[in-house]
Parts: C-alpha cells; sequence; structure tokens
C-alpha cells in the first residue's frame, strides 16, 4: 500500500509541481521581454527535465511525508507566487 500511496503521489503531485514551474517561469520568461509564445514554448520544452528531475528525487527520497509535503505545498506557493506576479 505504501509503494502504491508513494507512486500516486509521485504523479500527481510531480505532475502540479512542474506545471506550477512552468507557468512561474513562462510569466518570468515574458517579464523579462521574450515573446509571450516563446516563453510559452520554452518553459513547456523544459517541463520534461523538471518532471524527470522531480521524479528522480521523489522516489531517492526515503520519507514519503517528505515528497508528500514538497509536492503538495510548493505547488500551492508557487501558484500564489505566481498569481501575484501576473498582475
Amino acid at each position: 500500500m505504501m509503494v502504491f500511496m508513494r507512486i500516486l503521489t509521485i504523479i500527481i503531485g510531480g505532475y502540479a509541481l512542474s506545471a506550477v514551474i512552468v507557468q512561474f517561469l513562462a510569466l518570468g520568461l515574458a517579464k523579462l521581454g521574450m515573446l509571450r509564445s516563446e516563453a510559452v514554448v520554452a518553459s513547456a520544452l523544459l517541463a520534461f527535465l523538471i518532471y524527470l528531475v522531480i521524479l528522480l528525487w521523489a522516489f531517492a527520497e526515503r520519507r514519503l511525508l517528505r515528497i508528500f509535503m514538497v509536492l503538495c505545498l510548493f505547488p500551492c506557493l508557487l501558484y500564489l507566487l505566481a498569481d501575484q506576479f501576473s498582475r
């Protein structure tokens, strides 16, 4: 059961974290002067690498609680920061 919870947390939480990082990165690149369409494409290409790094870290981490905390709280904080940054 713990393996199933770990895999489920990693897949869903990793996707959420990489999606919010991509959103934040696209906003940042657009604010730095890059065209919005190019910023979205560049950050979307980096999403695959970001998701891979998150998956590798999460499978290497021993404690499920730490994985859960990072993959659930960090996307929420980044989303709030990106929301404030986009205004």
